[in-house]
């Protein structure tokens, strides 16, 4: 691991810059690696409650989200990103797929079919 140091020293310049990380002006500096363990057992918990809450399911979205299927189909498609299984990706795109085609012709609708069509795609490559 690596420190992205500020601009300034912590006793030197305003509060911003000595505070917030300024990698390509200030650089970088190495991270002892019995201090990265602090840091990361320090963070974990709140790092796992951030980001670590259960995925959504597409069901649980359509549901949430049953007045704006556009606005569904879109995260539904979304979840295909983060699918380390292609055959889920697949079926996660079919059930947006069904949720567009069920939508009135519109501008939503077409850009909800664009994003499918490149997810499918970039579900395609990683075969």
């Amino acid at each position: 691991g690596y420190w992205k140091l500020p601009q300034k020293p912590i006793d030197g310049g305003d509060l911003r810059d000595r505070v917030v990380s300024a990698a390509r002006k200030s650089g970088t500096a190495p991270v002892r690696q019995a201090h990265l363990v602090e840091v990361y057992t320090a963070l974990s918990e709140s790092i796992r409650r951030l980001f670590g809450s259960i995925e959504p399911t597409s069901q649980g979205l359509a549901q949430q989200y049953e007045h704006t299927p556009e606005l569904a189909g879109f995260f539904i498609t979304r979840l295909t990103s983060s699918s380390k299984e292609v055959s889920r990706g697949r079926r996660l795109l079919y059930e947006s797929s069904m949720l567009a085609r069920k939508m009135k012709p519109n501008w939503a609708k077409s850009c909800l079919e664009s994003f499918i069509h490149r997810a499918t795609g970039v579900l395609e490559m990683r075969l």
